[in-house]
């Protein structure tokens, strides 16, 4: 058996780009609060980050080209 096993990858039938908000909640500890398709949807959400609640800091981060499932007959 070999010990190195090689990933090929092969284009998606649909890609898109996603918007995670992370919300640091320690020094170095950052959860993903939620996901979105809009970055303006996105910067609603952070914007409500709440340093009440331990959150200390938030950072959005773009997901570029993630595959996305397409039913047949779809584009």
């Amino acid at each position: 058996m070999e010990e190195l096993i090689e990933a090929t990858t092969v284009k998606a039938p649909a890609a898109v780009d996603y918007y995670i908000v992370m919300v640091r909640y320690g020094d170095d500890y950052w959860v993903a609060q939620s996901t979105h398709r809009l970055l303006e949807d996105a910067r609603k959400v952070a914007s409500g980050s709440d340093p009440a609640n331990g959150q200390y800091d938030w950072r959005i981060v773009r997901v570029k080209g993630l595959p996305v499932k397409v039913a047949n007959g779809q584009v």
